[in-house]
């Protein structure tokens, strides 16, 4: 036993020209790193998981990230700085890295906008994972599902999966369906014939509404007071062919309202057929000449 310890601090001070304090004193620092990176890294997951478990939003997907990368980053820098040529090259890299330097940060501009830009997402958090988003500049809708160092991962409603770069992301004017309240006044827009019967079209129109069970009273008390209808039923505009109703109908969200709307236009097309209420549509009329 005595001449294996022996040995060991033998070999242990024949390679410290090599290493830092010996081959097995490495070793030994190596261990220390992994196990010290693998309990910080659990840590951080465990954190992260019990988040998603009791239901709370992530609000700080960018924080958990950054953590991570940095644990990797200090590990193998520690574990590189003990192999004593490296530790040279690395100290003699810095110290003559001007031109290096620029020539990596032109390289890394828009990872280091993405980076910044992640930041600023993260502190002021205009969205956060689970809002319900559109990013009007490229005209993307759904579902945030990740925000890490580089870009936005958003979930569409056809469960495709939309990379956008945080700078995009964050220099972009977004729709956030999920910031504030989530109650939605909801569009109807409904066309009808000029000789149709216009207070009855709209009577009918705001039945249908009223029945629709995702359909609610979001009415001020000063609206309500006035006599404001809960469902407002407006002429917006004249056409060539006829005469544009728009409803005004409140929902509790945007889901509730899209099925709603997807309904409701399927009650007016019967509705209004048995009210004689016409809808317009275009058509040709050819006329035929003799010679």
């Amino acid at each position: 036993m005595k001449e294996f310890w022996d040995w060991i601090l033998k070999a242990n001070e024949n390679t410290k020209t090599s290493f830092e304090g010996g081959i097995f004193t490495t070793l030994l620092v190596w261990v220390c790193i992994l196990i010290a990176a693998w309990v910080l890294l659990h840590i951080i997951n465990r954190i992260v998981k019990e988040t998603k478990k009791r239901g709370k939003k992530n609000n700080y997907p960018l924080l958990a990230h950054f953590l991570r990368a940095l644990v990797y980053i200090i590990a193998v820098t520690g574990a590189l700085f003990q192999i004593l040529p490296l530790k040279t090259l690395s100290v003699s890299l810095l110290a003559t890295s001007g031109v290096l330097a620029v020539i990596i940060g032109l390289a890394s501009q828009e990872a280091f906008s993405n980076l910044v830009h992640g930041l600023f997402i993260s502190i002021f958090k205009p969205f956060v994972i689970g809002d319900i988003i559109t990013v009007k500049d490229i005209d993307v809708t759904g579902i945030v599902e990740d925000i890490n160092l580089h870009h936005t991962v958003i979930k569409t409603f056809q469960n495709n999966r939309i990379i956008v770069p945080n700078a995009t992301a964050n220099g972009s004017v977004i729709e956030n369906r999920m910031l504030g309240e989530q109650k939605l006044c909801n569009y109807l827009d409904i066309d009808i014939a000029y000789d149709a019967d216009v207070e009855k079209a709209i009577s009918v129109l705001r039945g249908l509404a009223l029945a629709h069970p995702n359909c609610i009273d979001a009415r001020t008390p000063q609206e309500t007071a006035s006599g404001e209808p809960v469902v407002a039923v407006r002429v917006i505009q004249f056409k060539d062919s006829g005469v544009t109703l728009r409803a005004f109908i409140w929902s509790e969200n945007s889901g509730n309202g899209f099925t709603m709307l997807c309904d409701l236009r399927k009650d007016v097309l019967r509705a209004f057929a048995e009210n004689n209420i016409e809808i317009p549509y275009n058509y040709m009329n050819v006329i035929v000449k003799d010679k």
